[in-house]
């Protein structure tokens, strides 16, 4: 791996030879979360053999292939190899299912903000609407959206009058009772679609000093197919982000989504780094903030302040530090 690290106030960024242990369907897959400065790479791993099947089946499972297929045709301008065209239609499906969940999320945004509810978009709704512009450009398995815990049950009332259906077991709700988020609701006009109504944004028990508190505190306006709504600060998106994929999904799952967010919230150039660093240490997210922004920069080259991995650095002798390091880049995909 290549990347260009400095010392001082630059970035470790410039994308590298994608993690070449790891397999050339994991690396097109890392690739197609990086820029357009990846295309040279990206061509040069498509001449290589290349198992579509497992490629595709990594895509889909990081909810990625209308993503990879549109990078496969920008990088090769439009000259995809042959064996691609198999993630076209799944590309094509996604797409249309996509633009039902933007459909579902502006009706449900207009319901709530007319009984007077709040809503927040947390997860990748809250990104999508943010820094992609749109929900079919950042594809998602459910819509996340924050409410005041005071009204979080009056919220999926308003929800189940406009769209939304729930099991209805009180046994469902029972287990969901210390809960984060109620049980999903799925929607009447496409049963793929589901809504999770959260009061928190982590589950209980996680070690952040850092939550919907927070989040609802300092949220900025957005406006969602024309209606208002709200979706957390850049630096509130991108803690967020990092928490999740190192402690949540314990850097195993989701790994594509994330560097993507990432590179993405990073390159609005609108991140107040010193901010950022200052809530990860009051948060006691720094170590979490540390690995995801890490590799991030190293797998699709995201240009991460020096200052601020050094910062938030682990004080872990050099060598120990390497070993985790390798070991945990190891286990970026799963179905490695």
């Amino acid at each position: 791996m290549t990347a260009r690290v400095s010392t001082g106030g630059e970035s470790l960024g410039a994308v590298p030879a994608v993690l070449p242990t790891l397999s050339v369907e994991a690396r097109v897959l890392l690739l197609c979360a990086a820029g357009r400065e990846g295309d040279a790479q990206l061509r040069t791993l498509l001449g290589a053999q290349i198992d579509w099947y497992k490629l595709a089946h990594m895509a889909r499972d990081e909810n990625a292939v209308p993503v990879v297929w549109a990078r496969l045709c920008e990088a090769t301008n439009g000259a995809v190899p042959q064996g691609a065209r198999m993630l076209e239609q799944v590309a094509v499906y996604t797409e249309f299912h996509l633009m039902a969940t933007e459909r579902a999320l502006v009706r449900t945004i207009r319901a709530l903000t007319e009984t007077g509810i709040q809503p927040t978009l947390i997860k990748g709704a809250g990104v999508a609407m943010t820094v992609y512009g749109s929900i079919t450009e950042r594809p998602m398995g459910d819509l996340d959206i924050l409410v005041d815990h005071a009204r979080l049950l009056e919220a999926r009332e308003v929800a189940m009058r406009n769209g939304w259906t729930w099991s209805g077991d009180s046994r469902v709700d029972a287990a969901y009772a210390s809960h984060h988020h109620l049980p999903p609701l799925v929607s009447t006009a496409d049963d793929q679609v589901s809504l999770e109504l959260h009061s928190d944004i982590f589950p209980s028990g996680h070690p952040f000093a850092f939550g919907a508190r927070e989040v609802l505190g300092q949220a900025q306006p957005i406006a969602v197919g024309g209606v208002p709504a709200r979706a957390p600060r850049l630096e509130h998106l991108l803690l967020h982000a990092c928490a999740h994929f190192a402690w949540a999904n314990e850097m195993r799952t989701g790994a594509w989504r994330t560097f993507r967010d990432v590179r993405k919230i990073v390159e609005t150039g609108g991140v107040d780094w010193d901010a950022f660093v200052a809530t990860a240490a009051i948060s006691r997210a720094g170590a979490a903030c540390y690995w995801t922004l890490r590799f991030a920069s190293l797998v699709v080259g995201v240009e991460v302040p020096a200052r601020v991995l050094h910062t938030l650095r682990p004080r872990l002798p050099d060598a120990l530090l390497s070993r985790v390091e390798r070991s945990l880049l190891n286990e970026l995909l799963p179905s490695e």
